[in-house]
């Protein structure tokens, strides 16, 4: 921690275990707010509002 903190200037640790993550937080905010106002959507036309939406 001493020596992160010397480098960078804080002592935040950095967790990265497991996959890394394709969307972000608010993209995935998006789609779960998508999915809960049209229920019965499937997950090709979720993808492509949230490509629309957001351009990724």
């Amino acid at each position: 921690m001493w020596s992160r903190y010397q480098m960078h200037g804080d002592v935040i640790p950095i967790y990265r275990v497991g996959r890394q993550r394709a969307t972000t937080q608010a993209q995935d905010r998006f789609i779960v707010v998508q999915a809960r106002r049209h229920r019965f959507m499937n997950a090709t036309v979720l993808q492509n509002d949230l490509l629309n939406a957001s351009g990724v």
